[in-house]
């Protein structure tokens, strides 16, 4: 599986989460009992079941995460998507200077015809 297909699944997995979520706090299932919401076991299951599988994209993507530098990127192109992966999983919260300076990169890579 492709980084950008791992990167699509968990995005609509999160969506979904924060659908589920929302409802719940729409119903005030974190102000009262859950017995108060029988609506409340099924979402509750489902959210155990997406958290599950994004716990299983999280390995698959740290496992594609420690191919790619033996995969070498024979275009800028190649290049260019390396850099996206990289610019994905770096947090600017904990080190703005390089997310900046990765994604700075790719727009020059970008602006270069490839």
């Amino acid at each position: 599986m492709s980084w950008l297909c791992l990167e699509a699944e968990y995005s609509v997995l999160t969506k979904r989460w924060q659908e589920i979520e929302s409802h719940l706090l729409r119903l005030g299932f974190w102000c009262h009992s859950s017995s108060d919401h029988p609506a409340s076991n099924t979402e509750a299951r489902e959210l155990e079941a997406i958290d599950r599988q994004l716990d299983a994209l999280d390995e698959k993507r740290q496992e594609l995460l420690t191919c790619l530098p033996e995969i070498p990127a024979g275009t800028l192109r190649g290049i260019a998507l390396k850099l996206d992966v990289l610019a994905s999983v770096i947090r600017p919260g904990e080190n703005e200077d390089v997310c900046n300076l990765v994604m700075s990169v790719v727009c020059d890579l970008k602006t270069i015809k490839m």
